[in-house]
Order: C-alpha cells, then structure tokens, then sequence
C-alpha cells in the first residue's frame, strides 16, 4: 500500500514533494472511514511540522488535512495532543499568510471548537485574536468559519468574560452585517450565547450589537430568526436593556 511512503514523503526535505504528499494525504482524510488508518500511520506529526514551513502548499494542505480530521471526537482529541492548535492559530492569525491556508486553519478551528473540552486549550493558545482578525475578511467562507468558531465557543459560560474582555463583540457585529446569511446565522448565535451571562446583556446592546439583530428579524431563513428571537429574548431579561429594545 502507498500510505506510509505518502507519509515518509510528507516528512521529506524538499518542500514541492512535502506540499503534494500533504495534498494527497488531506484528500484521504476526507473520508471518516480513512481516518483512523491515517492517524495509526502517524500523519499528524508531519502535518503539524508542514504548518510551520513557509510554503503555500505546504501550510494550506496540512491545515485542511487537520481540518478534516477534526470532523471526529476521536480524531480531534488526537489532533490536539499532537500540538496542532499552536501552529493552527499562527497561520490563521498571520496577516501576510496565503488566504486559502488561513481559511483552511479557521476550519480547523472551528471543527476544534466543536467540542467544550478543547476549549480551555485553544483560548490559551491565543484562537480568540486569530479568529477577531479574519472577522472582517472579504473571503465569505473564511467570515463563516469564523462565524462557527465563536458561535461555538459562546456555548460555554466559562468563555464568556474572555470573549468579551479580548473585545469578541465589535467582531461579531461586523460578521452580523456581512452579506451572507449563513454567515448571519453564526453570527447571531454567538451574540445569543454571550447574551446568556448577565453581565453580557448590557454591553451587547452598549457596542451596538440591537441594531443588526433587529435589522435580521426580516430575514426569511427560520434558523436566522430562530437564532435572533432567542438573543432578544436573552437581551430583554435586562431591564436597562427593555426600552431600547422596544
């Protein structure tokens, strides 16, 4: 079988064999069937190595491939042990890094964050800067994938003082006006998470966040104004918040 050349490759010295091994070895990791058989090949450690290497290739195909191995529990326990959060965060936080690999990082990310135990972990590492960077991004996906992250990280209590002390609202408003509404949908979540503490339901309404919740209730898509109605609803518990919401 070819995998484990693929993986020998992955760890060579000359960068264009790396970026082609990496490519092919993101590809199988698409499939959740090949993935365990991946991982017992010992892909991660070169796929954290390829995220540190200065090459297009190299860094965008490795983030997919980790991407998509954090598509699963078991797969994502394995991908954090490796050390990959650190170099994930990097390559998403780098202003003059290939969009395509920084995208790919957010998903990652994203995929990571899925999971409250990975939480701790990736705020130390710094996700929060890394993801409030691309919040305002022209590339849609890379804003949607930002969007899941945070939406994914409101959903623990425990996250929200950090979120809204490292400034996480003015991010969320920006992806809360961008033009896509799956993007709208994420955005809107995330507000609603964070509107849950009560020390959250004043300063949402203080930075602005009213006007593009109450702008999205003439959405048509359900799940965007199930998202919003909640956040309102979250936001009225306030009383300093009750009449500027009516």
């Amino acid at each position: 079988r070819g995998l484990a050349p693929l993986v020998a490759l992955a760890l060579s010295e000359d960068t264009n064999t790396k970026g082609e091994a990496s490519r092919a070895i993101a590809n199988l990791a698409a499939n959740a069937d090949v993935q365990q058989t991946l991982l017992k090949e010992g892909v991660l450690l070169p796929m954290v190595k390829a995220l540190e290497i200065d090459d297009i290739n190299c860094q965008r195909f490795s983030a997919l491939c980790l991407a998509n191995l954090a598509t699963t529990i078991a797969s994502q326990i394995k991908v954090v042990q490796a050390g990959a959060i650190r170099p994930l965060v990097a390559l998403a936080h780098n202003p003059t890094g290939q969009l395509e690999g920084r995208r790919y990082a957010v998903l990652a990310l994203a995929n990571l964050s899925a999971t409250v135990a990975n939480h701790a972990v990736m705020i130390e590492e710094g996700v929060l800067h890394a993801l409030f960077s691309l919040s305002n991004s022209a590339d849609v996906m890379s804003q949607y994938y930002v969007g899941c992250a945070l939406a994914n990280l409101s959903c623990a209590v425990g996250n929200h003082a950090i979120m809204v002390e490292q400034g996480g609202l003015q991010p969320l408003i920006t992806l809360a006006y961008a033009s896509d509404p799956d993007v709208h949908q994420q955005a809107a979540a995330a507000l609603r998470g964070l509107s849950v503490s009560t020390e959250n339901k004043m300063k949402v309404v203080q930075e602005g966040g009213l006007e593009p919740l109450t702008r999205l209730l003439a959405s048509e898509d359900v799940e965007i104004l199930r998202e919003v109605c909640a956040g309102l609803n979250n936001l009225s518990l306030g009383d300093e918040n009750k009449f500027e919401i009516a």
